[in-house]
Formats: structure tokens, sequence, C-alpha cells
């Protein structure tokens, strides 16, 4: 679903959704949705509109990657377990 300037905010996702990527539409609010989606291992939500804290990404103990770049979340990171060499995050 990434490249399709799909407004809105993010839509209720699955909780046994492993990959995710919504990067390149113009989606906005804050990324709350997100915390029922334990499994997710990869989390591609860069170059949209979304607003609001960093997400803690303890949520998600099975994270590999996650991308939430160009938008406009705010604050610091929340403090983030020791994660394995192949995890790779980008705020």
């Amino acid at each position: 679903m990434e490249g399709n300037l799909l407004t809105g905010e993010i839509p209720t996702i699955p909780s046994t959704l492993r990959y995710l990527s919504l990067r390149g539409n113009q989606l906005r609010g804050n990324l709350n949705e997100l915390r029922e989606s334990r499994n997710l291992s990869y989390i591609y939500l860069n170059r949209n509109q979304f607003t609001g804290p960093i997400p803690n990404i303890q949520l998600w103990p099975n994270l590999i990657y996650l991308d939430v770049s160009y938008n406009r979340l705010t604050g610091k990171c929340v403090s983030i377990k020791p994660l394995s060499s192949s995890c790779s995050i980008s705020f």
C-alpha cells in the first residue's frame, strides 16, 4: 500500500500482521493504532504526515525494522531494550 497517496488516519491493523508498509502516502494522526499489533516485525511508515510521540518500540517484541522518518513525530525515543544486531530503526 505504499506510494498510493492514501489519506486519513492509519487503519486498524490485524493483530497477526508481521509486515506493514504504508510509506509514501499522506496518512496522518498518531500511531496509537499500532499498539495492538504486537506481531509486527517490519514497519515502514516513512514519508507520511504522522504526528504525536515517537512510538515505544518495546510494544513490538519481534521488531526487526522500523522506519518512521519524514513525519512530524515529536519527543525522544523511549528507552530501548538491547536490540539484536539485525534490528534497524530510522526516525
